[in-house]
């Protein structure tokens, strides 16, 4: 990467933060997309074979955490996710540097493991598309009505007598909150939720708020 050419955009947040739609709106502007869901669906050799989206599909397959089989599933996830990443970092490494790219990470990204975040941020701009907190709850409601694959990290903690349903709206809000700290922190910029949906936000919009470099493009992929 020199001055005059854009860092490749890594988008960090959580699911809903608009993280796959700015991704694509990037991709119509001339850059490269990677989409990390897809390539860990790639990986993950027991998907079912039903319908729908890799991510419906990957959610189904993890299933919940209370779930007979779910620490395993995790396992195997975060393994397909370390694996992702570092496939990731070595196509950073040697995609010429006039082509921008973006990349649409997931949640969980912030789980593969410093060693492997430190070489991935030293190769991206890491932009974190921040929620406020009052959207706990209906990001509550919409896992339930719309599973994602979730990594639980541990957060998942029953406590005597309490019923699963209650444990999950108890420790979802916990989890997001450990997340934004992990995002604040590993973030090289932050967009709030708000701004980015004020009318008329373009892509020139949000590549000026997520970096001075990043809209520096090359005259033939602006046009």
């Amino acid at each position: 990467m020199t001055d005059n050419l854009p860092a490749p955009l890594a988008l960090i947040g959580m699911s809903g933060a608009g993280k796959s739609y700015w991704s694509h709106k990037l991709a119509t502007y001339g850059y490269l997309r990677i989409g990390c869901d897809d390539r860990i669906a790639d990986h993950l050799q027991t998907l079912p074979n039903q319908s729908g989206s890799s991510t419906r599909r990957m959610a189904d397959w993890m299933g919940l955490p209370f779930d007979p089989g779910y620490a395993e599933a995790e396992r195997q996830y975060m393994g397909c996710e370390v694996a992702v990443t570092e496939e990731i970092c070595e196509l950073l490494e040697n995609t010429p540097a006039e082509q921008p790219v973006v990349i649409d990470t997931t949640g969980s990204l912030v789980y593969v493991g410093e060693a492997l975040l430190k070489r991935f941020k030293s190769l991206a701009t890491l932009v974190y598309l921040s929620m406020p907190t009052e959207f706990s709850e209906p990001l509550y409601k919409t896992f339930l009505n719309d599973p994602k694959p979730m990594v639980w990290q541990g957060h998942f903690t029953p406590r005597p007598g309490e019923g699963n349903d209650a444990t999950l709206a108890r420790c979802l809000p916990e989890l997001l909150e450990s997340r934004r700290r992990d995002y604040s922190a590993l973030a090289d910029h932050q967009l709030d939720f708000q701004t980015l949906r004020k009318p008329g936000m373009e892509i020139q919009d949000f590549l000026q708020l997520a970096t001075s470099k990043a809209r520096l493009i090359p005259a033939s992929l602006s046009s």
